[in-house]
């Protein structure tokens, strides 16, 4: 019988997000398919039925508080990305608190990630035993045959190999149950979950035909290339990775304080908490100079220099690079409340605290990326685009364009997504791209920024359209798969 491995990636300890394009609801049970075209079921409580076409087994990543399971639920919401595909289940109360189970598949890839939201929304802290319990539905031939202290992997030997990989390292690890032939188990004790506050824990499966290939796989999975899309909120909040190795949307590292106080490290390695006194933030980016209100902040980068990579990171996830040009950070430090004044010279990174519900204050309308890295919502303030186009000139009204992608960064040869889903492609004639931000405003402007159209990659001017367009590219692609 031909065998297969199914690598399982479980993060054991404690952040980035692109915005989807499109929610709906589906009925569960659902089937998606990975890059290696291993077909999974999402069964009605998260379990993985398959893979298909090797076996017909599954992998239950079940979860449980308090001794009480994630329970069956009709139908889930999907998520579609640009690269990829989420399925929502819950949130659902598990007993005492809410937990919503994320699945999600990127396009071009051979793993599955899991992302499990416990939310406490009560008006008092809780403390809950949380454990995550692996198997597949032929426990008798379950072995361990490989394992370290950030991966454990096992086999299914008589129907195929199963592999799992822990990562380690954040604030809480879990305990690693090896005792069990036929069960993979991971409990974590004591999770403490604030009021109107939540924690999250991040884990993978994915699936390779021999034991060799999972192995290699286990021994080179790299765990922050895998967590793009991911909400900034839910990512601060992972229990089972360092934040500061998991980057940002963008590839920039997200540093938070706690709910309570602001932190900062220093080039030497010091770091302390307190609260932040400076009202505002300025850098000189490369297409303005730009100021923010620290309410707006979450991140700020200072190891730029000379290097131009010094970065504000507001709190829907927007990176603004450039030179920061406020000379010192005031802080009172929570030991007596003294007040000190830190060079920003000094400074390695300040972290922001989370505050509550911060992501709903801020909707995104028009989404910008530029050719330096720098992502940003906005308001295209244009009111048409002119296309040199092969057949001429083609103005068109921004209400009536999806997306535009720049293609090519010399000549600015740009390509053109119709709400109706019409593709023109050409050169932009128009220089400056106009635009109101959501977050922070230009120095000395009066609101808004020119930016050239050298230093644009992409503008999404309508994720509904863009979703619908992709969303049936999707279905087609799905219906196709289930036809063969």
């Amino acid at each position: 019988m031909r065998s297969i491995t199914i690598v399982f990636v479980i993060g054991l300890i404690g952040l980035l997000f692109s915005g989807n394009i499109k929610a709906e609801q589906v009925a569960l049970p659902i089937v998606i398919m990975d890059a290696l075209e291993n077909d999974w079921i999402i069964q009605k409580n998260g379990r993985l039925n398959g893979p298909y076409p090797y076996m017909g087994g599954s992998y239950a990543s079940q979860i449980s508080i308090d001794g009480t399971m994630f329970p069956e639920i009709e139908s889930a919401t999907r998520n579609v990305y640009e690269n990829g595909i989420e399925i929502v289940l819950g949130p659902r109360a598990v007993g005492s608190i809410q937990v919503t189970r994320k699945i999600y598949l990127g396009e071009g890839e051979g793993h599955v990630r899991y992302l499990e939201i416990l939310n406490n929304t009560t008006t008092t802290p809780v403390s809950v035993k949380v454990e995550l319990l692996s198997h597949c539905s032929y426990g008798d031939g379950f072995i361990h045959v490989w394992d370290n202290e950030n991966s454990a992997v096992v086999e299914f030997n008589k129907q195929a190999g199963v592999e799992f990989i822990c990562g380690q390292g954040g604030s809480l690890s879990p305990k690693r149950d090896k005792r069990s032939t036929k069960f993979l188990r991971h409990t974590w004790e004591a999770v403490s979950i604030l009021p109107q506050s939540k924690v999250t824990i991040l884990h993978f499966v994915a699936v390779r035909p021999k034991r060799e290939q999972a192995l290699e796989f286990a021994q080179s999975f790299e765990v922050a290339p895998a967590c793009s899309n991911i909400d900034p909120v839910d990512l601060t909040c992972i229990i089972n990775y360092d934040p500061s190795t998991l980057g940002a949307r963008s590839g920039i590292e997200i540093f938070r304080g706690t709910q309570e106080r602001d932190v900062v490290q220093l080039k030497s390695g010091d770091q302390f908490t307190g609260i932040v006194q400076n009202e505002k933030i300025e850098i000189q980016a490369s297409y303005a100079r730009l100021v923010f209100p620290t309410e707006q902040i979450g991140t700020v980068i200072f190891e730029g220099g000379a290097s131009n990579i010094e970065r504000i990171i507001v709190l829907n996830e927007d990176v603004f690079s450039g030179f920061i040009q406020t000379p010192k950070v005031d802080m009172k430090l929570d030991a007596g409340g003294r007040l000190v004044s830190i060079r920003k010279e000094k400074i390695s990174k300040l972290g922001f605290r989370v505050r509550p519900g911060e992501r709903e204050k801020y909707p995104v309308k028009h989404d910008i990326t530029l050719t330096n890295g720098d992502h940003f919502s906005g308001t295209v303030k244009n009111k048409s685009l002119t296309i040199a186009a092969s057949f001429g000139d083609m103005p068109v009204d921004i209400d009536q364009i999806a997306k535009i992608e720049f293609i090519s960064r010399k000549g600015t040869v740009t390509e053109i997504t119709l709400k109706n889903g019409d593709k023109v492609s050409g050169f932009l004639k128009d220089e400056d791209i106009e635009i109101d931000l959501d977050f922070g405003e230009e120095v000395n402007v009066g609101g808004g920024v020119k930016i050239y159209q050298d230093r644009l990659e992409k503008i999404v001017f309508d994720s509904d359209a863009v979703s619908r367009i992709t969303g049936e590219q999707v279905r087609r692609q799905e219906q196709e798969n289930n036809s063969q």
